[in-house]
């Protein structure tokens, strides 16, 4: 996976891309992490993250991280302000997975539009005023890791099972915070197959659906 890692360097070495996604998420979510609200479901937080009513409803990952780092204790501004790091980091990850189907293909503005626009989808700051956002922003970064592992695996090397299996873990983390995320998985399957067959790769549809069909099956 080293490559994947050069492939995420190359966009948080570039000092222009990290300068305007930080004024994308400064502008986006600066005045919510300053100026906290409390709703509806944010008062009984304690039934959620301390007695584990989150992790009786399939949301456990949130409830685990608790236990290790207290994240249910009310400290808005920290809270928040390290979901939309981690959710920087997130939109990074899926670039990252453009550009290793993609590469050069689209210039380097054409990523920093999507990562900025996928930073700023309102579709996340709905869910981004609740406490702990659902854990929105590690669900997305957890899927984007794990298409990136199922985008390795359709190599079908030796590693190709070690890779399947690390796809499998991180969508079971990412369906942990919030289940809706089975669907953005799979919206990155086909998202995949689609620019894989574009770009001309040799692609084994059929093979690769049964085993995102298997993936998805295992990680519910």
């Amino acid at each position: 996976m080293e490559k994947w890692k050069e492939r995420f360097l190359y966009f948080t070495r570039n000092k222009i891309y990290v300068l305007l996604l930080g004024l994308t998420a400064a502008a986006a979510y600066g005045f919510m992490i300053t100026h906290h609200a409390i709703g509806m479901d944010d008062t009984p937080y304690a039934l959620y993250f301390e007695e584990g009513m989150s992790a009786i409803v399939g949301r456990w990952v949130t409830y685990v991280l608790n236990k290790v780092v207290m994240i249910g204790d009310f400290v808005p501004y920290l809270t928040d302000f390290a979901g939309v790091v981690i959710l920087m980091a997130a939109v990074t990850v899926w670039c990252a997975l453009l550009y290793g189907m993609l590469g050069e293909r689209i210039p380097r503005y054409g990523y920093l539009f999507f990562a900025c626009i996928f930073l700023s989808c309102p579709l996340i700051s709905e869910v981004y005023v609740y406490h702990l956002h659902n854990g929105i922003a590690i669900g997305y970064l957890c899927s984007g890791i794990s298409l990136c592992f199922f985008l390795e695996g359709m190599n079908w090397g030796k590693k190709s099972i070690g890779c399947f299996a690390g796809s499998l873990v991180c969508l079971w983390i990412a369906l942990g915070c919030y289940e809706s995320f089975m669907m953005v998985w799979l919206m990155g399957v086909c998202v995949i197959l689609m620019l894989q067959r574009m770009c001309g790769k040799t692609v084994k549809v059929l093979p690769a659906i049964g085993v995102a069909g298997a993936v998805a099956l295992a990680g519910m």
